[in-house]
This record gives structure tokens, C-alpha cells and sequence, in this order.
């Protein structure tokens, strides 16, 4: 009994640290039309958050 209980502690403490933060969480940008009429399709980004270590494009 005292083996399946540090067997559930573990998989949880594992399962906590694999769960996506909301700090770096992707966001959807809905699609949408610019002023001289292209279309912008939906894509991903990631939240703005000031940090440029965590993003897709890095640090310029």
C-alpha cells in the first residue's frame, strides 16, 4: 500500500511539471483583414510577455 501511494505522488508531481504554464502558453490571433484588404489567416503566437527568451523569434 505504501508503494502504490509514492507511486501516485510521484505521477502526479511528474504530471505537474509537464502540465503548459499560462505564462507561456500559445495564443490564437483570429484571422483578419488589413487596411489595404489582404486577408491574415488564424494562426498561433505566443503570449506577449516581455520575455524574448521564450518566444518563436527569439531575442533581436
Amino acid at each position: 500500500m505504501k508503494n502504490l501511494l509514492v507511486l501516485a505522488i510521484a505521477i502526479a508531481s511528474v504530471a505537474a511539471t509537464l502540465a503548459p504554464s499560462p505564462a507561456s502558453a500559445d495564443v490564437a490571433v483570429r484571422g483578419y483583414y488589413r487596411d489595404n484588404g489582404t486577408y491574415v489567416q488564424p494562426h498561433t503566437r505566443t503570449n506577449p510577455d516581455g520575455d524574448c527568451t521564450n518566444n518563436y523569434s527569439g531575442c533581436r
